[in-house]
């Protein structure tokens, strides 16, 4: 399934092979009945504003081969979603009409009739969400559900460009900080919002001598907005525990060994390689702040409480990963890191934590520039 936020959650449905077994030993040979499937299974992934993320779903399904895989006999599916307190809330239906259409076997005038004859329908779909969106919030008026992060056996969201940068960063940090445990660790990261990469597995030093010794962990990270408030924080123990209990950006399977992964002693004098990595890290020390809980109300009746951010008043020197990118990265991947930091901070404090803005106002100035270098060339002699 997925939602309109870009999130997936896979649901395997298991068949009841006992009922197959049944039917297939009937004497009644001459007239087959339909295979169907009957499942039922809990909710846990958010679909609909104005649904919570409680309840459970019922499927009834034909079977579309009915035993044998060379003949089609069509797709007709029951879907019911029922709430929590055992109501139902929504009935689809999806049923297959006419005859099934091979695109391998499609020319590309029959391809070009297909498109032109279902375009509208993307074009029109999102118009009508809102539509009845819109119904049912002001006209039914019900209570808005807001999105909650997703749990550990949804996919995210896709990351954005900022969120990519800096996934590669972080992965490379965390294995570092592994091949650095004194403990024998075998470490599974599971990026979140990425195409194409993949999980990786991390073993420190100690494990290959100590094979039966070595402790396993999974670090499941469940959306990529974790990366962008991962460096907000200036302590790595602090930033973890916060985002796996407090925040759920975060899954791990045996938290207890945390500790031995991101808590350090502390570290040498940092060197610093040049002017401009001073000049940037020293402006992201300043403008670093913890990032604020996230903590919504549940449904639009509620209030949002409290919105005040502690302030920290730790002295601290820059984070453990800026220290790492400074004295492990190349040259461009220090720029990059930096860059994005120095541009997400600013947002943060000065406009209202779009980073999209900076970019307007930078190519107002650009603009403007252009257009006084223009004018004032024009107004010299020749």
């Amino acid at each position: 399934m997925n939602n309109i936020f870009g999130e997936r959650r896979p649901y395997l449905v298991i068949r009841d092979t006992a009922d197959d077994a049944t039917r297939i030993s009937s004497e009644e040979t001459s007239h087959p009945t339909p295979a169907w499937v009957k499942a039922s299974w809990k909710k846990d992934f958010h679909m609909s504003p104005f649904n919570s993320r409680k309840g459970s779903y019922s499927m009834l399904a034909r079977d579309p081969f009915e035993g044998n895989v060379e003949s089609f006999s069509g797709i007709d599916i029951a879907l019911d979603l029922v709430s929590s307190k055992g109501q139902s809330k929504v009935a689809t239906r999806l049923l297959s009409d006419g005859t099934p259409i091979d695109a391998s076997q499609m020319g590309s005038l029959k391809k070009a009739e297909f498109a032109l004859t279902w375009f509208w329908v993307v074009f029109l779909t999102f118009p009508r969400i809102v539509r009845e969106a819109a119904s049912l919030f002001f006209y039914h008026q019900l209570h808005v559900w807001y999105r909650p992060e997703p749990l550990k056996d949804s996919l995210g969201r896709l990351a954005n460009s900022t969120e990519a940068k800096l996934e590669s960063i972080f992965r490379q940090y965390l294995r570092f900080l592994v091949e650095q445990s004194s403990s024998p660790l075998s470490v599974t990261y599971v990026p979140s919002g990425l195409q194409e990469s993949s999980e990786e597995t991390f073993t420190s030093p100690e494990s290959s001598g100590h094979q039966e010794q070595i402790e396993h962990v999974k670090i499941k990270i469940l959306t990529p907005v974790f990366y962008s408030r991962f460096v907000h924080y200036a302590h790595d123990f602090e930033a973890i525990f916060c985002e796996l209990a407090e925040n759920c950006t975060i899954w791990v399977d045996r938290p207890e060994t945390l500790p031995k992964i991101f808590l350090k002693k502390q570290p040498p004098p940092l060197y610093v390689p040049g002017f401009m990595d001073f000049l940037y890290f020293k402006t992201i020390q300043r403008l670093r702040r913890r990032p604020p809980n996230i903590m919504r109300p549940m449904t639009s009746a509620d209030s949002a409480g409290s919105t005040t951010t502690p302030e920290d008043l730790r002295g601290f020197r820059i984070s453990p990963m800026d220290a790492f990118v400074l004295e492990h990265s190349s040259r461009e991947t220090r720029a990059s890191y930096r860059s994005l930091l120095a541009r997400m901070f600013v947002a943060d404090r000065f406009f209202f934590s779009i980073p999209e803005i900076i970019d307007a106002v930078l190519l107002i100035g650009r603009l403007s520039v252009a257009s006084w270098l223009l004018s004032f060339g024009s107004a010299i002699p020749r």
